[in-house]
């Protein structure tokens, strides 16, 4: 059965408004004069220069990179299978980078599913783990001007995880997480939907 992705649950709801207060995406469309318009592009690139102030470009061809702070290190958690993931130096926050494979999705080609039926998937599968409490919530958003699914999770123990799933129009599918602290999220998740990009 298809989730719905529009769920608005309170604490999501909190942590987007915390992320926007801080930080406003580039891609938004004003409605404003020619000159008022050349500002906010450059005011658009100011916030995103200071946005990547003190970060590392990682990833890969193949997963897409993404800045992150510049002090976050290496990290492979065991069940992590061949995700790229850097953590802040504990495994609490934590960040992973993949792509969806045909194998991967159990499929013989990957144009038989797309970037929202996998994230169906993920949203299935997480609501079903017992560390998972009531508050799991699905929402579209765009990243690299992509449509991307976001998933946005909280455990049992305070901790919250984000999944974004996304397509590209050469029918690649991505999979980013990051998971950790509100403190630290609300720092790292304007940085994956403002810095992803396939390119480094």
């Amino acid at each position: 059965m298809k989730k719905k992705w529009f769920l608005g649950l309170a604490f999501l709801a909190s942590l987007i408004m915390v992320s926007a207060c801080n930080h406003q995406s580039p891609s938004k469309e004003t409605s404003q004069t020619s000159s008022s318009s050349s500002s906010s592009v450059n005011d658009s690139s100011s916030d995103l220069s200071q946005l990547t102030k003190d970060t590392q470009r990682i990833g890969s061809d193949d997963y897409g990179y993404v800045n992150i702070p510049k002090d976050w290190v290496t990290f492979h958690d065991v069940n992590g299978g061949d995700d790229i993931q850097y953590s802040d130096g504990t495994d609490i926050n934590i960040i992973s980078l993949n792509t969806i494979t045909a194998e991967k999705a159990g499929v013989k080609d990957l144009s038989e599913i797309s970037a929202e039926e996998m994230a169906n998937r993920f949203y299935v599968g997480w609501e079903s783990k017992k560390e998972v409490t009531k508050q799991i919530a699905g929402s579209r958003t765009t990243i690299a001007g992509n449509v991307a699914y976001k998933i946005t999770i909280l455990t049992q123990q305070g901790k919250i995880m984000l999944i974004w799933v996304l397509g590209t129009p050469d029918k690649k599918i991505y999979y980013i997480s990051l998971e950790g602290t509100k403190a630290a999220l609300v720092h790292v998740l304007p940085l994956i939907e403002q810095t992803w990009s396939t390119s480094k």
